[in-house]
C-alpha cells in the first residue's frame, strides 16, 4: 500500500466498541479508502491494493468466527 507502515485509524474508529460481525467488517472495509491512496504501478492498480486490504478485514471476520475451517494450504515435509 505504501513505503512507510501506517496504521488505518478511520478502519478502526469505524470498529471500535462494535460488536465483531459482518456489518462491522462492512463499514470497516468502507472506511479503510479513507485511511490511504495508493499508486496504481505495474505490479497493481489503486483499486485492486484498496480491494485486497478490504479483503483481508473480511479473511479476518472469517477466520475469527469459524476457526474450526481450514483457509490456508500448508504443506507437511
Amino acid at each position: 500500500m505504501a513505503a512507510i507502515p501506517k496504521r488505518a485509524t478511520h478502519c478502526e474508529e469505524a470498529m471500535i466498541g462494535k460488536t465483531f460481525n459482518k456489518d462491522t467488517i462492512s463499514l470497516a472495509q468502507r472506511a479503510i479508502k479513507k485511511d490511504f491512496q495508493p499508486i496504481s504501478d505495474a505490479r497493481a492498480s489503486a483499486a485492486y491494493r484498496i480491494l485486497i486490504a478490504q479483503n483481508m478485514l473480511s479473511r479476518l471476520h472469517f477466520e475469527i468466527s469459524s476457526p474450526d475451517v481450514p483457509t490456508r494450504i500448508t504443506t507437511h515435509v
